[in-house]
């Protein structure tokens, strides 16, 4: 049987989902982080994509002190 995997390791896996998803959070746009990552395909970083609360709330508070948004309220 072989050994378990170490949890204390970070492996490349989990250091590109890091990377991938601060990103995102930060407003990095798609292609720059599959690019970032080395991906060939978008769907793959389209993985990362999944938009947290608190990005969402930051993006929407972004958008709603644009000039080029026009409000209907």
């Amino acid at each position: 049987r072989p050994p378990a995997p170490r949890r204390d390791v970070a492996t490349s896996r989990a250091a590109g989902w890091r990377i991938a998803v601060h990103s995102l959070e930060e407003g990095f746009g798609l292609e720059y982080v599959a690019d970032l990552l080395g991906h060939t395909s978008i769907r793959s970083t389209a993985i990362y994509a999944k938009v947290t609360t608190p990005a969402r709330d930051a993006m929407m508070r972004r958008l709603d002190r644009s000039r080029y948004v026009v409000s209907w309220g």
